[in-house]
This record gives structure tokens, sequence and C-alpha cells, in this order.
């Protein structure tokens, strides 16, 4: 008859986490995020305010392309429909 082991000898049994090992993890988690947060470059206010209106402007731009380019396939769409119906 064979032998059965759990995969590590070290280990006998799952034992699960107690409840302060989960909160350590959880306040660690919380204190790496704080020290990632401190590494970023911030942008000051007069480059968030040039890059918002940058983005409002090409979004303004595109959205008025798609637009034209919307109607003017449609219209396409009604003549060539117009015509094969007549």
């Amino acid at each position: 008859m064979v032998e059965r082991r759990p995969p590590k000898p070290e280990v006998e049994g799952s034992s699960p986490s107690s409840p302060a090992d989960k909160m350590n993890k959880i306040i660690n988690y919380f204190k790496s995020i704080n020290i990632e947060m401190k590494k970023v470059s911030w942008l000051n206010k007069k480059q968030l305010l040039n890059s918002t209106v940058i983005v409002l402007v090409f979004a303004l731009i595109i959205s008025v392309f798609l637009f034209i380019l919307d109607f003017g396939l449609s219209e396409i769409v009604k003549v060539i429909f117009n015509i094969t119906l007549n």
C-alpha cells in the first residue's frame, strides 16, 4: 500500500490565515499604495488645463468628422435605395 503524503512534507494540513494576518496584509497593501503615490509626478494646474483643452478640441473635431461621415453615407444609401425602388 502507498503512503499518502502532502505535497510539502513540512505542511501537515491547510491552516486558514488568522484575521490578524489578513488585516496586516490589508494594511501593508495600503502602505505600499501610499508609497507608490508619492512617486507619481503630478501635473500642475496649467498643464492640467492645457491637456483638458486639447482633449476636448480633438473630441469635438472627431465628433464633427464622424457626424459628416455618417450623414454622407446615410444620404448615399438613401439615393441607392431610391434608385433601385423606382
